[in-house]
Parts: C-alpha cells; sequence; structure tokens
C-alpha cells in the first residue's frame, strides 16, 4: 500500500515537471519566435524605410517585456491562490491562460487584428501558474526536495527552446503556419494538464491543506505521541518535584530563538532572510532579463545576420539555452555544501556573463549562452531551494510571490534600458555590461554577510524535526510516538518522558 501511494505521488511529481517543462517558461524563448514574426513581416508597416527599424524593434521589446513583467508581477496573487486553494486549481488555472494565449497569438496580425501583446501576456501568466504548481509537489518527496526545485528551474529554462522548434518546423515546413503550430500545440496542452489535474487526487501536498496554523506550539490533545496525565507524577531532583501542572508539553522554549520557518508570515517578512532574498532575486531576475533582450541586437552589431552566419548564433542561442538541466547535479552539490556556497556560485555565473559579453567575439558567445544557461538554471533553482528551506511550505506561496513581484517591479526599468541600449548606444552593450559587473559585485557583499551556514543532510536528523515536519509527515509523528514510549518506560511516566522531550526542544 505504502509502495501504491508512493508511485501515485511520484506520477504526481513528474506529471508537474513534464508541464514545467512544456509550458512555463515559453516566452522565455522570444527570439527565435522574434525572427518569425520579423520574416513575416508583423511590425514592418511602422518602418518608413523597410525593416528592419527601431520602431518595429521597440514593438517587439515591448511585447517581450510586457510578458516577463507579467511572469513576475503576478506572483503575489499566484502565491496568494496556491496556498489557499492548493496545486490543482493552480494547474487549472494554468490550462486556461495557456491555452487562450497560444490561440491568440496564432491568429494575431499586426496590420489586423494586434493581439500579440495579450496573447503573449496571457502565455506568461499560465507559464508562471505552471511554475508555482510544482512547488507544493516537493513537499510530497521531501528527501528530494532540492533536486525537485533545481528540475523545475531548469525545466522552467528548457522550456524556451518550445518557440525554436516551433520556428524550425515552420522554416522547414513552410506549410506549417504559425496559426497551425499554435493550434496545434494549444490542444496539445490541454491533455497534459487534464492528467496532472486529475493525479493532485493522490496528493497529501502542503498546498492542499488548511491555511497556516499558530507555530507557537504543537497541539497534542488529540496527537498519538504521549498520554497526557490525569495525576502529578513526582519525580526527586535534588528538593524539587516535577507535576503534570508545571509541564509545557512539547511546548516551544521562549527563550530559544525561533527558526524563520517557525515565524508566522508578517514575522518572516520582517526578517533579514526575506530582505536578503528579495535583494538576491530581484538584480538576478533583472540581469537575466536583460541579457535576453539585449542579445538579439548584439549578435546582430556583431556580423551574426551576415550572409556566412545567416543568424546561426541566434539560433544556437536558443538551442542553448534550455541545457541548464546539465547543472542539476552542480546545483545539488553547491547547496549540500552550503546554502551561501550555492548563491556565491550564482552570483559569480552571472558577472561571468557579462564579462564574456565585452569580448567581441561571435565563437566566445557561444560559451557565454552556456555559462548563461547555467545562470538561469543555479538562479531560480537555489531560489527556490532557498525560499523551501528557509521560510518553510506553509508560506512558500506567498513568499515566493512577495519575492518575484518585486523582482516584476525592479524588471520595469528593463524597457527603457533595451530602448536605450537600442537606439541610444546602438546596440553596443558595453556600457551595460560593465553595470552588470558592478552590480555582481555589490550583491557578493550581502551574500557574504549571510552569516548562517545550514549544511544539507540527505536524512532529517531527529533534532531537526520541526512543527511542518511534525503535521505533516505521519510516519514522523508514529516514529516519535515509538521512541516517546520507550523513553517513557526507562524514565518512569509519561510526564517524566513529556519533559525530557520539551527540554530537548527547547535547547533546539
Amino acid at each position: 500500500m505504502m509502495e501504491t501511494a508512493r508511485a501515485k505521488k511520484l506520477c504526481l511529481v513528474g506529471s508537474a515537471l513534464v508541464n514545467s517543462f512544456f509550458f512555463s517558461g515559453i516566452v522565455f524563448g522570444w527570439a527565435p519566435l522574434q525572427v518569425m514574426l520579423a520574416d513575416e513581416g508583423q511590425y514592418a508597416e511602422l518602418c518608413a524605410d523597410g525593416p528592419p527599424c527601431p520602431e518595429q524593434q521597440s514593438k517587439f521589446a515591448a511585447i517581450f517585456a510586457t510578458a516577463t513583467f507579467l511572469v513576475n508581477g503576478i506572483s503575489l496573487p499566484s502565491g496568494l491562490f496556491l496556498d489557499h486553494f492548493g496545486g490543482r486549481a493552480m494547474s487549472a488555472g494554468a490550462m486556461i491562460f495557456n491555452f487562450a494565449g497560444l490561440c491568440l497569438v496564432g491568429i494575431s496580425d499586426s496590420a489586423s487584428l494586434d493581439l500579440f501583446q495579450l496573447g503573449y501576456g496571457l502565455i506568461a501568466v499560465g507559464g508562471q501558474m505552471t511554475l508555482f504548481a510544482v512547488f507544493p509537489t516537493a513537499f510530497e518527496v521531501a528527501k528530494y526536495q532540492t533536486l525537485v526545485f533545481a528540475a523545475n528551474s531548469c525545466l522552467f529554462d528548457g522550456s524556451c527552446i518550445v518557440f525554436q522548434v516551433l520556428s524550425s518546423l515552420h522554416e522547414f515546413h513552410p506549410a506549417l503556419t504559425r496559426r497551425s503550430l499554435f493550434f496545434g500545440y494549444a490542444l496539445f496542452s490541454l491533455p497534459l494538464y487534464l492528467l496532472n489535474i486529475s493525479l493532485w487526487r493522490f496528493s497529501g501536498a502542503i498546498g492542499e491543506e488548511s491555511p497556516i496554523e499558530s507555530r507557537e506550539t504543537v497541539d497534542i490533545s488529540s496527537s498519538p505521541l504521549l498520554p497526557i496525565p490525569e495525576t502529578p507524577v513526582d519525580q526527586e531532583k535534588g528538593d524539587s518535584k516535577i507535576s503534570s501542572e508545571n509541564t509545557p508539553l512539547l511546548s516551544t522554549a521562549k527563550s530559544a530563538p525561533k527558526k524563520t520557518s517557525q515565524l508566522g508570515l508578517f514575522e518572516q517578512l520582517l526578517t533579514w532572510d526575506f530582505a536578503f532574498i528579495l535583494l538576491f532575486a530581484s538584480t538576478g531576475i533583472l540581469r537575466a532579463n536583460l541579457y535576453i533582450g539585449t542579445n538579439e541586437q548584439f549578435l546582430e552589431n556583431l556580423g551574426d545576420n551576415d550572409a556566412p552566419n545567416d543568424r546561426l548564433y541566434s539560433k544556437l542561442f536558443g538551442y542553448l539555452l534550455p541545457m541548464g538541466f546539465i547543472f542539476i547535479p552542480v546545483i545539488d552539490f553547491a547547496v549540500g555544501i552550503s546554502m551561501k556556497a550555492a548563491l556565491q556560485a550564482t552570483n559569480a555565473l552571472a558577472v561571468a556573463v557579462a564579462a564574456l559579453t565585452l569580448i567581441p567575439s561571435l565563437p566566445v558567445q557561444v560559451v557565454t549562452f552556456l555559462v548563461f544557461a547555467g545562470y538561469r538554471a543555479f538562479l531560480y533553482g537555489v531560489m527556490g531551494a532557498f525560499i523551501g528551506e528557509t521560510f518553510g511550505p506553509l508560506t512558500l506561496g506567498r513568499i515566493t510571490g512577495c519575492v518575484f513581484t518585486t523582482g516584476s517591479l525592479l524588471n520595469l526599468v528593463q524597457a527603457p534600458i533595451i530602448d536605450f541600449v537600442d537606439y541610444s548606444l546602438g546596440g553596443d552593450i558595453t556600457y551595460l555590461s560593465l553595470g552588470l559587473i558592478a552590480v555582481g559585485a555589490l550583491v557578493a557583499f550581502p551574500v557574504g554577510m549571510k552569516g548562517v551556514e545550514r549544511p544539507r543532510s540527505r536524512v532529517p536528523q531527529k533534532k531537526e524535526l520541526s512543527h511542518v515536519q511534525v503535521r505533516y509527515f505521519p510516519q514522523v509523528r508514529k516514529k516519535m510516538a515509538r521512541e516517546e514510549k520507550r523513553h517513557c518506560r526507562f524514565t518512569g511516566g509519561a510526564a517524566a518522558g513529556a519533559l525530557q522531550l520539551d527540554m530537548r526542544h527547547g535547547h533546539e
């Protein structure tokens, strides 16, 4: 029975990750879709002297900027939705938004029915909801939480290959029009989402539980952990006597500092951990989006559009960006060393990307593509692991939503920066790259100040058992019950055993 239940939960996790690959981050595969739209002559009517022109590029940039803003901007509402309604409802919402958005992009035309921005925005919303729907499934397989978060991140990045594949199909088979490709992909999404929705009935996931409860004490009145004694049990220790009256069963010691995961939502929002992840995530997302948004013009300036290349490197970028999945073992290894090491590695990769763009060589940029794929994988994988480990599952959706929403507000400067680079600097990203290196140097200081090292353990140790583990994992409760019953037989009664357990929790 246990094996069957475990298999069903693994199917749920697998289904959620499959949807993440096909739909979560497809809006970031903008470069090949932009090439497809430019070849069709979309927004060419804006160019007085024929395409390409800055007006056309500005329109394309606005579509991408709107989508990337929505990916992060709706994160807080999505987090609230996830924590309140759970993963099944989140997956259903993602299906609706993605289906509508793909259909709108398929039927749009800049001259007669310009719905590109709306359709692409709906795809962004659906993709973001697909990404969030994976989060609660990580707590179904607690032993592999980091791997699930990292895999979700890499599949989010990998999904950007979708438009590259559709663009290639359109290029090699002109009979496959944009409309037929996007309509077909919209229909393809329905059975995958419906399967995931049906699998949620096998879940005991956090997102399906009741809203947040008090973390101050564990109520054991209905718990199998220990019986509550009816009469005092005396135990001599010097001149003092211990009874059930002054034994605070399983209460949290007031003198012991609480972990961030043991705080309520509003208390968590006032912690250094939350301020740190806001800074780290916001600057990280902006750096990633700026690189994607300026890369096409940067490659064109290096000669990618010339006859010998024929946009070869732009296409390579579309194919190599999803290669972040090869970094999953490295991410898990880095987080296993310490969270600080993983954060430092993420920031170092961002600085490396900016430094490599200072080398005006197309072959060197292939290396940049791979490093950037690793950076994106690290960024979202480590962010997810940090939030899940630091804040816990009960506020996972809302904390993640706050982080991504703040990132979207900072991301509003993306479009003006890209316009400045394209119009005023002619696509030269030298100054932008130097600025991003400076940002990396500044971010390194708070990462270094993050003094709490958290070595990861594959098997949770007894001393690390939390209220969340006791509440949500029945096997933990059963194990604790067995241990405490054995302990009580040797210490002289239930009250003494309860006191020992309380003292142990208090020292932690």
